[in-house]
């Protein structure tokens, strides 16, 4: 009898330590939510405050969906676009939202390096980038950068939210040994906050995750304010 009891345990603690590996890195891929998602680009960045971040915030949670701030720069032109749940998106008409077709299906794999930031433990309370994107006044016309940021709402007893967050980059040059420097160095960006995540994916799997805008829910992802969130996508929050 007691060996029962104890092979019985034994299997719902493998099945426990087998659970918990499956869902240590479980994707959220916002076009399987079955939400009507679409991507936007903000006309009027300087609208996007810490109030309206927490309404996107309060409208993501109550449905468990995601929402991607994407900075993207080209030599010395640079553009904010959002993707996320089109109906939310489209209801505040302050940041003139126009929607876009999909830039990252023309990029060609073998003119890319592409990456996972993230923060350095312990978390530094109240992080502040006085100019996070400085270096990419080094970018020629044909360089591009895009800094792709993830969240996930969590909304707190307090009624503020909290946003899992997660980032990626992807460098698109023609000159293979340009792109290697610049990788080098904008991969740093944000240090000694922020650092490159060593992970073993290539830089085509993790350019596929961007596209699909994939959340990965691991004990890593910090928790951000809006405010921070904001000050992560080098936009004055207000």
């Amino acid at each position: 009898m007691i060996l029962w009891i104890v092979l019985f345990l034994l299997v719902l603690l493998i099945s426990f330590f087998l659970a918990y590996q499956s869902m240590r890195d479980f994707r959220i891929v916002p076009i399987k939510t079955g939400a009507e998602y679409g991507l936007f680009l903000v006309k009027n960045p300087v609208q996007l405050s810490v109030d309206i971040l927490n309404f996107f915030g309060d409208q993501i949670a109550k449905q468990s969906l995601t929402l991607s701030f994407e900075r993207l720069f080209k030599g010395k032109q640079s553009a904010l676009v959002i993707f996320g749940p089109r109906q939310i998106l489209m209801s505040l008409k302050g940041l003139s939202v126009l929607e876009l077709e999909d830039y990252t299906e023309k990029v060609l794999d073998d003119q890319i390096i592409a990456w996972e930031v993230g923060f350095k433990k312990p978390h530094p309370d109240g992080f502040n980038f006085t100019n996070l994107f400085e270096k990419l006044s080094e970018l020629d016309p044909t360089d591009q950068f895009w800094w792709q940021v993830n969240l996930k709402a969590e909304q707190l007893k307090t009624n503020e939210n909290l946003f899992y967050t997660q980032i990626r980059c992807v460098l698109i040059s023609n000159d293979p040994q340009r792109r290697k420097k610049l990788a080098l160095e904008l991969d740093k960006l944000g240090a000694p906050a922020l650092s490159k995540i060593p992970k073993p994916f290539s830089s085509q799997k993790i350019l596929e995750f961007y596209q699909k805008r994939s959340l990965t829910l691991e004990k890593i992802n910090p928790r951000l304010t809006a405010g921070e969130v904001l000050n992560l996508i080098a936009l004055a929050f207000k």
